[in-house]
């Protein structure tokens, strides 16, 4: 939570960068408090790997348990050399180090943030809830671990989820790099220059989304999905710079969803809000927590 506070707008630091860019390097020296939990959080990591690195070097390879830092640790890659010649070599511990930030930042805050969300609006959407319940138990009954082809069939999860993430976007803008000189509806792009779509803004077009303000999974069913332009809703981006995580998101999301709504009803609570009130940490997500009531199902 505090390292969420320290790199969001909320921090008047992080506010004053994000409105000038230039003062972010003047900036940088007063956020006390981001640089202190960032050097924590890194020598954290760098223990971890020298804790495996001694583990491997003393038990050997095979007896090692195969996670993410295994791989990352005994992986190897091709590099082209300064002769023009490729070579293999694995990651140093600074390069482990950077993938696994990158994860983090990019992969577990904004997990948290989709899960909460969806939380919410199955709480605020009775109706909805009963028939995703419904399709759960259909396609995967009690079985305690649910396959990869049965979360694949969670149809009326799936439509949920997209559409809490309309109403919701845990990343309400994207940047890209224009790669050549175009013109779009009159305004011209120059190559180089970095473009910010405000994916919202999108999100909220009648052209696009008839009532925006109203929660409507049936807006992702696949008949109405191909009567839309695919780049009118983004939640991972797209193209060679889409999220690497997506599918792994998607099924660690609708895995602990499947969790909850087998064991539990979501229901609002005297302490629910809405409209969720919603912060900006550095991805969206909500400024005081989620506040509902879980009935277990009998």
């Amino acid at each position: 939570r505090a390292f969420n506070h320290s790199s969001s707008a909320d921090n008047p630091i992080a506010g004053l960068a994000r409105v000038f860019e230039s003062l972010t390097p003047l900036l940088k020296p007063f956020d006390k408090e981001h640089a202190m939990l960032h050097v924590q959080h890194v020598n954290e990591i760098r223990k971890c790997i020298k804790e495996e690195r001694e583990r491997l070097a003393n038990e050997g390879v095979d007896s090692a348990e195969r996670n993410l830092l295994h791989h990352l640790m005994l992986g190897t890659f091709l590099e082209k050399a300064e002769d023009g010649k490729w070579h293999r070599r694995g990651l140093s511990d600074e390069e482990i180090v950077a993938h696994i930030n990158s994860l983090i930042g990019g992969g577990l805050g904004t997990l948290n943030a989709s899960i909460e969300f969806v939380i919410h609006m199955l709480a605020v959407n009775p109706e909805a809830q009963q028939r995703v319940y419904q399709n759960i138990m259909d396609v995967c009954g009690n079985e305690e671990n649910p396959s990869d082809k049965q979360l694949k069939e969670l149809e009326e999860l799936d439509k949920f989820i997209l559409e809490t993430l309309r109403l919701l976007p845990c990343a309400p803008g994207l940047a890209r790099t224009c790669t050549e000189d175009c013109e779009i509806n009159g305004v011209p792009f120059r190559k180089g220059w970095v473009v910010r779509i405000m994916l919202c803004t999108v999100y909220n077009d009648e052209s696009f989304f008839p009532k925006p303000e109203v929660f409507d999974s049936d807006r992702f069913t696949t008949e109405e999905k191909e009567k839309r332009h695919p780049y009118t809703f983004l939640p991972y981006g797209q193209g060679p710079r889409m999220c690497p995580g997506y599918h792994i998101g998607v099924f660690q999301t609708k895995a602990a969803l499947v969790k909850i709504l087998r064991k539990y009803v979501i229901e609002s609570s005297p302490q629910t809000v809405d409209p969720l009130p919603v912060a900006l940490r550095p991805m969206l997500s909500p400024k005081d927590g989620v506040c509902v009531k879980l009935t277990k199902r009998t």
